[in-house]
C-alpha cells in the first residue's frame, strides 16, 4: 500500500506540471497573437524579455551581474517545453 501511495504522490506531481505548462502554454499563444496585431517593432519590443543575473558579493554586499538573456516568446516557450520535460 506504501508503495502505491508513492507512485500516486507522483503522479499528482505529473498532473500539476502538465496543467501549469498547459496554462503557461496557452498565455504564451495569446501573448503571440496580441503581439501579431502590432506593428514590427512594438511587437519585437514587447515580445522579448531581458533577464539579468546577479550575485550579493560576500566580501562587499554589493550586487555583482554575471549574465543576461534576450529571449523572444518562441525561445521561452521551448525553454519552458524542455524545462517541463525535465520535470517527468
Amino acid at each position: 500500500m506504501r508503495r502505491l501511495n508513492e507512485v500516486a504522490i507522483i503522479q499528482n506531481y505529473q498532473r500539476l506540471s502538465a496543467n501549469v505548462a498547459k496554462q503557461t502554454i496557452a498565455d504564451l499563444q495569446d501573448r503571440d497573437r496580441y503581439l501579431e496585431r502590432l506593428d514590427p517593432d512594438s511587437g519585437e519590443l514587447l515580445g522579448s524579455s531581458m533577464n539579468l543575473f546577479s550575485f550579493r558579493s560576500p566580501y562587499t554586499g554589493e550586487i555583482r551581474p554575471y549574465s543576461h538573456t534576450k529571449l523572444t516568446l518562441e525561445e521561452t516557450a521551448r525553454l519552458f517545453y524542455l524545462h517541463k520535460n525535465k520535470q517527468y
